[in-house]
């Protein structure tokens, strides 16, 4: 699976707080429900094993599947250090 485009904003949006100086974690990367579950499946096909428990993974993305909320899983990651938000919470 080729990376989501959200990785992309997050890379330009860690650029742009280098850029200003401005720390971390004042930003965050916002997205729609359809971008959260590409997330949520990048997340899964690009989890190391080693430092994953693919098990508990797999349980929790099922859940957040059949309570149709990705962001129940997603609220405990970051995206190259930059919090994950539903798009709409910002607007």
């Amino acid at each position: 699976m080729p990376e989501p485009a959200v990785v992309d904003r997050a890379r330009a949006l860690k650029r742009h707080a280098k850029y200003t100086g401005m720390p971390l974690r004042e930003f965050c990367v916002t997205v729609t429900k359809g971008e959260a579950y590409e997330l949520l499946t990048w997340f899964r096909q690009t989890a190391d094993p080693k430092q994953t428990d693919l098990v508990l993974l797999d349980q929790a993305i099922q859940e957040a599947v059949d309570a149709d909320d990705p962001f129940l899983v997603l609220k405990d990651f970051t995206l190259l250090g930059l919090e994950i938000l539903p798009r709409e919470q910002l607007h």
